[in-house]
């Protein structure tokens, strides 16, 4: 599968190809590298990674997913990155609810219903395996619903706050 991922500033295209619990990754004018992915029983993941170069590492993994936006915890550092959608994919991800994906205690809100949030907003915090895991805004937008308090325990899945799409001005 081809995908295009922002990660930060940077857009950038990747191979992926999956076979069981492997995946071979290939980044544009990058390296390549074979992952094989175990979950373990407390939702997080066991990852070995091996490079081109023949180097291996083994690292614990924590993700979340909520349509395009992608937040992935790797020994306790926090990559977030997006798949770069095209118009289309785009409204379809706008009403999406944004949801625990392991088990996690919700540790802070940062915003209620009725409020305005922009792309990149952080709208709580949730705490997990002692790692503190903010959840932001994957687009501009008005916050419709959240369904957690601080506090509350949440299983992975739960949504927790629900956007609306962010309104378009008119073109000119």
């Amino acid at each position: 599968m081809d995908v295009r991922l922002r990660i930060g500033d940077r857009t950038r295209g990747a191979r992926v190809a999956r076979q069981g619990d492997r995946l071979a990754i290939r980044l544009d004018g990058g390296a390549a590298v074979d992952v094989a992915a175990r979950r373990l029983a407390d939702g997080t993941w066991h990852l070995a990674i091996q490079g081109e170069d023949g180097a291996a590492r083994v690292l614990r993994a924590a993700g979340f997913a909520d349509r395009s936006t992608r937040q992935l915890w790797l020994d306790g550092r926090t990559l977030a990155y997006e798949r770069v959608l095209d118009t289309a994919a785009r409204r379809a991800d706008a009403g999406a609810g944004l949801s625990a994906a392991i088990p996690a205690v919700v540790l802070e809100l940062r915003v209620a219903a009725g409020d305005a949030v922009a792309e990149g907003d952080t709208l709580l915090l949730l705490e997990s395996m002692k790692m503190v895991m903010p959840i932001v805004a994957p687009h501009g937008g008005v916050v419709t619903a959240v369904n957690c308090r601080a506090g509350e325990h949440v299983a992975p899945g739960t949504p927790l706050v629900v956007l609306s799409a962010a309104e378009t001005p008119p073109a000119p």
